[in-house]
């Protein structure tokens, strides 16, 4: 039995992709904790890696438990930065108590490792693959080439530095044939740019239907995963532009790069579609977690 533990909104959009299948739980408390016993029990948590997640790591080994703890981007960087006797007691807490720990990317592995922390790939997933599993090619409006002419970007209020929304508005003003449609951010004020809209904060399905009317998404962020955001695109034959080695995006490193990219003639991203169906469907994700925690 798998047992997904804590609050957490990836764990809701867990709990979302595995409803009604038996080999997985989820509790929010210790006392719901106590219904699985220590012996036939892998539990999975996500938490910053900071005192409290140490305590729930104490916790739960003392109980018995088989741990795995899922590392998000941000948990990431926030070990990776961590100093002093912080980071000395962590790594040791993780490498004694935690017997598996995930990354959903290959370069957050490759931090992780580079901290003393061994890991298991273990791909993302998106509720997206339930709602529109039956996605086929005849059901997605496929578009003939063309110049870029309206790109959509992630911005968030608390994160500009994360996800480079200065730089975006920047592209924006030098690229005024080019419309820009932000989303996520509900407190930006764009008025003075007659090429830029700011949608804030947007339900799933209007974001799919942005997949479908804008050109290319842009996502170039200080640090990620496999950004849940650029998974959906594709799965909608959507182009990327990413800083991150994505398979079947046009990754970029600086501004210069991005700006040779947006003067590119896309169309239907049929290697991003394939690539994203085979490899992030939830039957995958599912698998994927089974094989590492629970070996035949």
């Amino acid at each position: 039995m798998i047992v997904f533990f804590g609050k957490h909104e990836i764990i809701e959009q867990w709990k979302e992709v595995t409803k009604g299948d038996g080999r997985f739980a989820y509790c929010e408390s210790y006392q719901e904790l106590e219904a699985y016993s220590p012996q036939n029990t892998y539990v999975v948590f996500v938490r910053i890696p900071n005192i409290a997640s140490l305590r729930i790591t104490m916790k739960l080994k003392l109980k018995g438990y088989k741990i795995a703890k899922f590392w998000a981007g941000t948990d990431s960087r926030y070990f990776n930065d961590a100093k002093g006797l912080e980071k000395f007691f962590s790594k040791i807490i993780y490498r004694l108590f935690i017997n598996k720990n995930l990354s959903p990317a290959p370069w957050l592995s490759d931090v992780l490792e580079n901290n003393g922390l061994k890991t298991d790939y273990w791909q993302s997933c998106s509720p997206i693959f339930l709602k529109e599993e039956q996605l086929t090619l005849d059901k997605i409006p496929i578009p003939l080439k063309k110049t870029i002419s309206k790109v959509l970007v992630y911005s968030n209020p608390d994160r500009h530095w994360i996800y480079n929304t200065k730089m975006m508005l920047e592209l924006a003003k030098e690229h005024p044939e080019i419309k820009f449609v932000f989303v996520g951010d509900s407190t930006m004020e764009v008025d003075d740019l007659n090429n830029v809209e700011s949608l804030g904060r947007i339900n799933q399905e209007q974001l799919f239907l942005l997949f479908n009317e804008c050109d290319i998404l842009l996502r170039i962020t200080s640090h990620d995963g496999y950004s849940r955001m650029a998974i959906e695109a594709m799965y909608f034959g959507m182009h990327v532009i990413t800083n991150w080695p994505v398979p079947h995006a046009i990754v970029c490193k600086n501004k210069n790069e991005i700006t040779q990219a947006l003067k590119l003639e896309v169309d239907f991203n049929r290697a991003g579609y394939d690539y994203i169906r085979k490899e992030f469907n939830v039957e995958s994700w599912k698998n994927t977690l089974i094989k590492a925690l629970l070996p035949t």
